[in-house]
């Protein structure tokens, strides 16, 4: 199963790798905007530092330290993703601790508590 960082933004590569596909434009960047009182900025991963210097350029993130080995990664993520999505896998694993339970609204659809995970409830501090 994909479990990384990277699963959970998976609209990144499937934003960036629909964008450029069949189209003259070369994608070489993947950003979304931080859209918080007081501090508003894009966060995401650029080819080049220069293109976009407030983004991390690619080759600092490690092992995937080129654009291709990025879009390679993405292609891996998003055909697990789309594996897991084939066969039904629908395995209960919120992040941030589960502190977006404070603003969901779904808590009578929730498996979270059934999977013995701990949340943080609408009335909890």
């Amino acid at each position: 199963m994909v479990r990384t960082a990277a699963a959970r933004a998976a609209t990144w590569p499937v934003r960036a790798r629909g964008e450029g596909r069949g189209a003259d434009i070369a994608v070489t960047a993947a950003a979304y905007a931080k859209l918080k009182v007081g501090e508003i900025r894009p966060i995401g991963i650029v080819a080049e530092k220069e293109a976009w210097p407030d983004l991390v350029a690619v080759a600092k993130l490690g092992a995937v330290n080129t654009w291709t080995g990025a879009e390679h990664q993405w292609q891996v993520l998003l055909t697990g993703l789309a594996i897991e999505l084939r066969d039904g896998v629908a395995t209960v694993t919120p992040r941030d601790n589960g502190a977006p339970c404070r603003t969901c609204g779904l808590q009578p659809l929730c498996r979270i508590e059934e999977a013995g995970l701990h949340t943080i409830g609408v009335d909890d501090d």
